[in-house]
């Protein structure tokens, strides 16, 4: 500009077109300069179209071009002049990925609209998105195409021109790359960092996209759920792609989740909070995953909200989750919430403090759909604890929460274990068979430590076999099974192994009613460990699942309860 602000510059060996370019002044210096320009492309030079902008002239005759891999564009009232009413603009997006698009401030009059074709035509069947004077908002949802190239056009009224007018609008689009920072208003939408699926992406990344949904009247986003659909992060000697969220609208609010390196897709969040922040960096990517960055859903909380449509994944090999109570919301009468547990081995599902109202219902099923074999189907109201459930047929679960509508305060808290185990559990079934979720000829987890209580309800005594008791010692590594004759790892130890064995236990009792079994790791292991066990009382609560065929067959007929004058087969 004729003010000494450089809007363009290129001097590399390139053939590539520029987007459009937008002086804010009253004139342009273009130079051009060259220095022994031998065994350059057989094209060199430019060739250019430029077009004077002030109040009242017409929109270019012509499309402008938005080539680059992502960029900002704007209506053309900016910059002291205005664009006549009735005048037609356009933009034309070609890129070589899938085009996102970020509108904020719209302005649009009563007739105005602003209209997205596939293609560089208009064309009345190739409509993808309209925007009209309804959808003016600070912030505008996220428009993704899925194709790389669009026609943008805006149509405005002819009416009087008025310099004060406030038909406007500001844009920003990411096409295989992102920049700075947009906002998501919406209480529920999807969005990606703007790459495509298995596109490899070279770049320095800082992109931020603040999740900040505005909730019906009279009601406050109290959480935010976040499903990733997609997530390739690297790491590549000083080279790196991360992805993080944070529970706030900063870096410096408390980080929900990160992720740098390859993995696999993580279980769904839960943020606390009306705002969630995601933000993708990285440095010199060269050496990523052939698909980097990340896809997403999100869904807002807030009294009154539905669950969401979807199963919320849980991908983990143990975890926890409850229902979509917490945080401050009330999810609405008749709503039902789904969970799906992703395995590649049989899952153990344990619930606790479980509250139903009339008519409410838990259903779990054995597989990855509501359509699966049932394993429970649980709506009374005297139970608080509801397991152990292991998938049998399949490895996924598939979990259903009903809310009738005359349910207020239910709820439930739920583990389940997966290859490894975590927190503690509760049973309190007269008889069945526990776990600790490991797999035959794979390690047990490291730094990991789990309690169960046996506590069949109104038990005077409960005894246990062991079918499995691995445990593990290698210098100052090891797995440690302990099992204590009453309800915590303050009451009398019964038994309690660390050396590398896989001798199974005598027959072990709990005189008060009660058993209390931990399994521990070190910071290492190495070889195969954990347990399973089969337990059975005089409590008065029979299992959930049909027992395992041991508990019928003759070789069970030894598990005997002896004193000094009778032996009686329990």
């Amino acid at each position: 500009a004729t003010n000494g602000i450089t809007y363009f510059s290129q001097s590399s060996s390139s053939s590539s077109l520029p987007s459009y370019i937008e002086v804010k002044d009253s004139g342009a210096i273009i130079t051009y300069t060259a220095n022994s320009r031998s065994g350059t492309v057989s094209t060199k030079g430019f060739e250019f179209r430029f077009f004077t902008l002030f109040n009242e002239v017409e929109c270019p005759p012509y499309a402008l071009p938005l080539r680059n891999t992502v960029g900002s564009f704007g209506e053309l009232r900016g910059h002291g002049h205005g664009v006549r009413y009735g005048s037609k603009c356009m933009w034309q997006f070609h890129t070589s990925q899938m085009i996102h698009t970020y509108l904020r401030s719209l302005r649009l009059g009563k007739n105005d609209k602003l209209t997205f074709f596939k293609g560089n035509e208009e064309n009345s069947t190739q409509v993808l998105r309209t925007y009209t004077s309804e959808d003016n908002a600070e912030y505008i949802q996220p428009f993704v195409s899925d194709v790389s190239d669009v026609l943008m056009v805006l149509d405005t009224e002819a009416r009087e021109f008025n310099a004060n007018s406030t038909i406007s609008f500001d844009g920003d689009y990411q096409s295989g790359v992102c920049r700075g920072r947009v906002v998501l208003p919406d209480v529920t939408g999807e969005f990606s960092d703007g790459s495509d699926v298995s596109r490899s992406v070279n770049s320095n990344y800082n992109c931020e996209w603040l999740i900040e949904p505005v909730a019906p009247a009279g009601q406050k986003v109290t959480g935010i759920l976040v499903v990733f659909d997609r997530l390739a992060t690297s790491t590549y000697y000083s080279s790196y792609l991360e992805v993080n969220v944070y529970e706030g609208t900063t870096t410096s609010s408390p980080r929900l989740f990160n992720r740098r390196g390859p993995a696999g897709l993580p279980d769904y969040l839960e943020g606390d909070g009306p705002s969630l922040l995601v933000r993708l960096n990285g440095n010199s990517v060269s050496g990523t995953t052939s698909s980097s960055g990340f896809s997403l859903r999100y869904y807002a909380l807030y009294d009154g909200v539905e669950c969401p449509p979807y199963a919320l994944p849980l991908r983990s090999s143990t975890g926890s989750f409850n229902e979509l109570r917490g945080l401050g919301n009330r999810v609405k009468l008749g709503s039902t919430c789904r969970w799906h547990i992703v395995s590649s081995v049989p899952v153990t599902l344990f619930i606790s403090d479980f509250v139903v109202g009339l008519e409410d219902e838990l259903l779990v099923f054995d597989g990855d759909t509501e359509n699966s074999t049932k394993l429970i189907v649980s709506h009374d109201r005297s139970e608080k604890h509801i397991g152990p459930v292991r998938s049998l047929s399949n490895t996924d679960m598939f979990i259903v929460f009903k809310k009738s509508l005359y349910s207020y305060e239910t709820g439930f808290h739920a583990i389940y274990h997966s290859r490894s185990c975590s927190g503690g559990v509760v049973v309190d079934a007269r008889n069945g068979t526990l776990t600790d979720g490991s797999v035959q000829g794979q390690s047990f987890p490291k730094r990991t430590s789990c309690t169960f209580l046996i506590q069949p309800i109104n038990a005077t005594w409960v005894k246990t076999r062991f079918l499995k008791f691995a445990t593990y010692s290698y210098y100052s590594y090891s797995v440690t099974i302990s099992v204590y004759n009453g309800p915590s790892s303050s009451s009398p130890l019964l038994y309690s192994r660390s050396s590398t064995s896989s001798q199974l236990p005598p027959v072990l009792e709990g005189t008060s009613g009660s058993l209390f079994v931990v399994i521990s790791s070190s910071s290492y292991t190495g070889n195969a460990a954990g347990f399973e066990l089969v337990y059975w009382s005089d409590g008065i609560k029979s299992a959930e699942q049909p027992l395992p065929n041991m508990f019928t067959t003759t070789t069970l007929t030894t598990l005997t309860t002896t004193t000094s004058t009778t032996t009686t087969t329990t």
